[in-house]
């Protein structure tokens, strides 16, 4: 709503004094909200909603507020754990985003975050917690183990052989040879 000011001012001897401007200011109660809340790794290897991060991945956040916001605080956690790196937070007005590189000493496991953010008159919004297209990230430091089940080893063959093995981390896997 609109809300109009006039100011009347006495000093000490008694003498008036008021503004004639007639001020006029707006009050906001309005409280913002994030939208187009997302989580992306820049792995190569990511093409889908559900995203892998290995040590140097950056992982970006980003979200749209609902009006033009101040520097929001974003925390980041990795595994269930403060990560090792700090969190750069980047944007204006009311598109924002956030980068976090991760480290080694970061622990394995799902990347969440925290948002909290208010409006430029003072407005806080709701804490935000969670992303708003399905998308997530999840940082893995531990490299794959191969296990060759067939060969055995020092078979010696001709003409066509299949190839089988495990994985620790992903699917096993059978390729001919011929």
């Amino acid at each position: 709503p609109q809300v109009s000011i006039k100011v009347t001012v006495w000093d000490g001897a008694g003498n008036l004094v008021f503004d004639t401007s007639d001020a006029y200011f707006m009050v906001d109660n309005s409280v913002p909200s994030l939208t187009n809340v997302t989580i992306d790794s820049d792995n190569a290897a990511n093409d889908g909603a559900n995203e892998i991060a290995k040590v140097g991945d950056t992982v970006t956040l980003n979200f749209t507020a609902s009006e033009g916001i101040g520097t929001p605080t974003v925390t980041f956690m990795v595994g269930g754990a403060n990560p090792a790196n700090s969190v750069a937070v980047n944007g204006s007005g009311n598109t924002w985003g956030a980068t976090l590189v991760l480290d080694n000493a970061d622990t394995e496991g799902l990347v969440t975050f925290t948002i909290d953010f208010a409006d430029l008159s003072g407005n806080a919004g709701t804490q935000v917690i969670s992303v708003t297209d399905g998308t997530s990230v999840t940082f893995d430091k531990t490299a794959p183990t191969v296990v060759l089940t067939s060969p055995n080893g020092g078979e010696t063959w001709s003409g066509t052989q299949n190839i089988t093995w495990t994985t620790t981390d992903g699917p096993p896997g059978t390729a001919t040879l011929e």
